[in-house]
């Protein structure tokens, strides 16, 4: 098959589902669009809310969570760290110190 022809032919059996899947809004007879948009919108608002409450939020409470957990690790990491080198900088004779103190 030549590139024009499987081209064509993608663009059928999209076109083809495009035409298949869609479905048509129509304003309930009176021609009321925004009526129509409005109803729509309020049939949909509560599955939107229970989405959110259910699905985003505690999507958003586990990273945060992450984010928390890691934070604190890093933070008692680096205290570890100080803690650990504090006594071993004590632990030299003053004598030394005095004449090179530390950057």
């Amino acid at each position: 098959m030549s590139k024009y022809k499987k081209f064509f032919c993608m663009f059928l059996i999209l076109l083809l589902a495009v035409c298949l899947l869609s479905t048509t809004a129509f304003a309930a007879g009176t021609g009321d669009v925004a009526g129509a948009i409005e109803g729509t919108w309020n049939d949909a608002s509560d599955q939107i809310k229970t989405v959110v409450n259910n699905v985003v939020f505690p999507v958003i409470d586990l990273i945060l969570a992450v984010f928390f957990f890691a934070k604190l690790g890093i933070h008692r990491q680096r205290r570890r760290d100080q803690l650990i080198s504090k006594p071993i900088k004590r632990s030299v004779p003053h004598e030394h110190t005095a004449n090179h103190p530390d950057p």
